[in-house]
């Protein structure tokens, strides 16, 4: 049975995931679910082979990247499990891009399946490393598909 910490962070996740849901969400508003210290880190894909680690000062323009190119998103939540000051979360994206980036066109339509672990301190997200597995584009060529997955 889950403990009272352990529920009060299963809803800060489910928090956190609707503010991504929402199109008209500020960076603020996402700023309220992180620690000062936050380490995010995504591990290598086919939109960055090298992966990425921002603190809280890097993290805002991603987001603001995300939001320009990517203006429809959905991040639907499948699976959380809350151990300790632990999370593992699994859910699925969508996005379709807005503008034109690294050669995609408007309207190309982006999905994957992604793992998230999440570290809480004071009651804020400290830590978050993303395995992302991204889905073919569609609508491009064999090389290309093989190239970016």
């Amino acid at each position: 049975m889950a403990t009272e910490q352990e529920g009060q962070y299963q809803l800060l996740i489910e928090n956190y995931f609707r503010v991504f849901n929402n199109p008209s969400s500020t960076f603020e508003d996402l700023e309220e679910f992180l620690h000062p210290e936050i380490v995010w880190q995504e591990m290598p894909n086919c939109f960055g082979p090298i992966g990425r680690i921002a603190r809280l000062d890097a993290i805002r323009p991603s987001w603001e990247r995300g939001r320009e190119f990517l203006a429809e998103q959905e991040y639907i939540l499948q699976v959380i499990i809350v151990s300790g000051d632990t999370a593992a979360v699994r859910f699925i994206w969508r996005g379709k891009i807005s503008k034109s980036i690294a050669g995609l066109a408007v309207g190309t339509e982006l999905s994957g399946q992604i793992a998230s672990f999440f570290q809480f301190r004071d009651d804020k997200i400290v830590k978050q490393v993303d395995y992302p597995c991204y889905d073919p584009i569609p609508n491009s060529s064999t090389d290309e598909t093989q190239r970016l997955n």
